[in-house]
């Protein structure tokens, strides 16, 4: 899970977030029923919150869209959001 650096969610506060405004966080994932959709709608039945589901044709696409905050959140993996979380386009956690 990846956030923009402009994101008030930034530093790990995103389940604050997500219950304070339910159903106005956009995730963003590499299309419909993959693994990274499934992850965030698993995401979402754990932590019992609420957010609009953004499919992409792929992980490149959804974050070009995330690194300037058109969409809030994104679920990906690792080797894709690295490099990005390396060089402060984004930040990520575990």
């Amino acid at each position: 899970m990846c956030v923009p650096n402009s994101s008030p969610a930034k530093s790990g506060r995103v389940h604050r977030l997500l219950q304070r405004e339910p159903g106005r966080v956009t995730y963003a994932s590499s299309g419909n029923g993959t693994t990274l959709h499934l992850s965030g709608e698993l995401f979402k039945r754990l932590a019992n919150v609420e957010m609009t589901h953004i499919p992409y044709r792929g992980g490149a696409p959804a974050i070009n869209d995330l690194i300037p905050g058109r969409v809030d959140v994104i679920f990906d993996n690792v080797p894709t959001v690295v490099q990005h979380v390396r060089r402060a386009s984004c930040a990520g956690w575990r």
